[in-house]
């Protein structure tokens, strides 16, 4: 299955809630793929069947909320690692964008994924990302020493992968600040400090000494 998480070659699933579950799983009758609902063990009637295997799979994960568009020609994140990677696919072609350190300065570092290294994310997960984009980092790509330097992509594709990265981070704080509330903490009313009221009472019965002296001294 063109698929963009580990998983077998017959079918993927995905928990919607507690007890909803969209199912994207190979007819044994057709080779359709089929798409549909399983809530509470029960399949619903509404499926979706499909020819292609790689239109199957996006409208899966568009479903799943894993992915902005749908569209195969659009470039589209695939998944990320805030602050280290994000993948990007358009018509089952792997871009990984990178975050590079320099000094004191930052910048972005996009390749191509070769069948190897796309097929150790399916395998592996995440992990092979990380240690991809840390082997990018670690070699300085600006640099024509780097193994990495002659696989910057172009500036057209770069343009869209821009773009497509900003669109996917505005979606997802969106889709944050729709679903999910956030809670501050109750202010505790401050209490004025027992030595602050201490020193006020002295001061006071001070004051009333001093005034009841000079009274009796003036008669």
């Amino acid at each position: 299955m063109v698929s963009y998480y580990p998983t077998s070659d017959s079918f993927i699933s995905y928990g919607l809630s507690a007890d909803l579950i969209l199912l994207l799983s190979k007819s044994n009758s057709n080779q359709d793929w089929c798409l549909y609902l399983i809530e509470r063990g029960t399949e619903h009637k509404n499926v979706l069947y499909f020819k292609d295997e790689y239109i199957a799979c996006l409208e899966f994960l568009k479903e799943t909320d894993k992915i902005i568009s749908k569209i195969p020609n659009k470039i589209k994140v695939l998944d990320c690692s805030r602050g280290l990677w994000y993948l990007l696919e358009q018509q089952q072609e792997f871009y990984l964008d990178v975050h590079c350190t320099l000094g004191h300065g930052d910048y972005s570092w996009t390749i191509k994924l070769n069948s190897e290294e796309f097929a150790d994310y399916r395998t592996i997960g995440k992990k092979s990302l990380d240690n991809l984009a840390n082997a990018i980092n670690s070699s300085r790509p600006l640099y024509s020493e780097s193994i990495f330097h002659s696989r910057q992509i172009n500036e057209n594709i770069l343009a869209e992968i821009n773009v497509a990265i900003i669109s996917f981070n505005q979606y997802k704080e969106e889709h944050i600040k729709k679903y999910y509330k956030t809670f501050k903490e109750p202010k505790t009313p401050t209490q004025p400090p027992k030595l602050n009221i201490l020193k006020t009472s002295i001061f006071i019965l001070s004051f009333l000494l001093l005034l009841a002296i000079i009274l009796q001294w003036s008669r």
